[in-house]
């Protein structure tokens, strides 16, 4: 298992970005490591002319696509697709200022039916049920089934010569970490990051916890609820979540640089596993005292009987428990074991994949490209359909102005807006295997307490 997760993040085809000589490279890249990208000899942003006239189109009568979009905001990305690839796009305008009658007036390139799925991608199962049917463009919610079942086409030629894959414009990493087998099985859309999510009515009096803090912060913060709250209360539920994102070495300068130490596993077994050793006993104590707990006594699940002070969550789902906690949620960053470390994002990318089953698989991953990595594409996108939650795969600062004018998510979108370079990539969605299997050894590493022995092998993860 560990030879497939790292290869899928490691290696990139000769084919994909500018047909570049085979390349090595980590969990955690640079922006300066992304393969030179030759400048477009055109804008596509241009001035609208009187003379263009429209290029020839492919002949293709339609695509499906599978989106958390409704179908009129799918329909005016075409639109929008249109004017910028034929010269009718005045570059005085943005995604958000549009006027949308006039987009309404283009041609459309090609006709689209959508299929609407949830923020996080179609499943599997549906993928199959569609048969040789299936949407020419999907958002992925398990990538690495997809490809072993067949459903994705290689896009690496097709990126290679797109200019929005343009280290000046996409986060090298996200692009990366959708590679399996040398082939590049995806278009990064956006990307999500794992929070600890806080309720407020068990906040102690005078007290608060910082966004950015250390364990030892999380520890006094959690051992003051505990002190202070009722004996039901639940004051940090299913804790054991937060081991594969412990991003610093206890005394130690170094900082942890992959998801559950699989590169440190890779390059110093016994340094990776003493490591893991340290937190998995830091939290099995917060469980022996009674701090952690994974249930209410009753078995039930402390969380949606409001019986929870702290929990770990996706922000894909502020969302979701926002309104089931109205105006009751604070958020604060997965800690690092000193305050003076920063802890990194830890991405969850969320790809759109182009069926391998496609009449037109360049114009399906033209147009996947572009409405994941084109700056007024997504600008529009928000205008249309604000999601929370999200953080954007590319750099451009407007883009990112719209993730932080956001009320409830804006301030941490504003904390890594400068960071995603030094993110680290989560196998969830890409890799859902390993991430179960982490969530099974996690779960049965607690479940008996009162041994008080606690035991999780790095081994047993990565090379079985």
């Amino acid at each position: 298992m560990l030879s497939l997760w790292k290869k899928s993040r490691k290696y990139i085809s000769v084919a994909l970005i500018l047909a570049m000589s085979l390349m090595v490279f980590g969990c955690k890249k640079k922006v300066s490591d992304f393969p030179s990208v030759p400048a477009p000899t055109t804008s596509v942003e241009t001035e609208i002319s009187e003379t263009t006239e429209p290029s020839v189109v492919p002949s293709v009568d339609k695509l499906k696509v599978a989106l958390p979009y409704k179908q009129t905001t799918v329909n005016y990305l075409v639109k929008l697709y249109y004017a910028k690839n034929n010269g009718y796009w005045n570059a005085e305008d943005t995604g958000l200022n549009v006027d949308l009658e006039y987009l309404d007036s283009l041609p459309a390139q090609f006709s689209v039916e959508t299929v609407f799925v949830p923020d996080d991608g179609i499943s599997l199962d549906t993928l199959a049920g569609f048969g040789s049917d299936r949407p020419d463009i999907f958002l992925a919610n398990d990538l690495n089934g997809a490809v072993e079942h067949g459903y994705c086409a290689d896009l690496s030629s097709s990126l290679s010569e797109n200019s929005l894959v343009s280290p000046d414009n996409v986060y090298i990493g996200t692009v990366l970490s959708l590679v399996k087998d040398h082939k590049q099985f995806g278009v990064p859309h956006y990307c999500s990051i794992p929070l600890i999510f806080g309720n407020v009515d068990y906040i102690p009096e005078g007290e608060s916890l910082e966004f950015r803090c250390s364990v030892d912060d999380l520890e006094d913060y959690i051992v003051s609820i505990k002190e202070n709250a009722d004996e039901d209360t639940v004051v940090f539920s299913r804790g054991y979540q937060l081991i594969p994102y412990i991003t610093s070495y206890e005394n130690s300068n170094e900082m942890v640089n992959s998801y559950l130490l699989g590169d440190e596993y890779i390059s110093d077994k016994t340094r990776a596993q003493s490591v893991l050793n340290t937190v998995v006993d830091l939290i099995g104590n917060y469980y022996v005292d009674g701090v952690f707990k994974n249930t209410n006594e009753d078995g039930s699940d402390p969380v949606y009987s409001r019986n929870c002070a702290l929990w770990i969550a996706s922000s894909a789902e502020i969302s979701l428990w926002t309104s089931y906690y109205p105006s009751k949620l604070y958020f604060v960053q997965v800690p690092s074991f000193k305050a003076s470390d920063k802890s990194v994002p830890y991405l969850t990318v969320y790809p759109l994949c182009v069926s391998n089953n496609s009449s037109n698989i360049d114009l399906a991953s033209d147009f996947a490209t572009f409405i994941s990595l084109d700056t007024d594409a997504l600008l529009l996108i928000d205008r249309l359909e604000h999601k929370v939650g999200y953080l954007p795969v590319v750099s451009s600062p407007s883009v990112w102005d719209t993730k932080i004018a956001d009320e409830s998510f804006g301030y941490i979108a504003s904390v890594y807006e400068n960071e995603m370079n030094e993110a680290v990539y989560c196998p969830n969605v890409t890799n859902n295997d390993l991430r179960d299997t982490v969530e099974l050894k996690l779960m049965d590493c607690y479940n008996d307490i009162e041994a008080e022995e606690f035991n999780l092998s790095l081994a047993e993860i990565y090379e079985n």
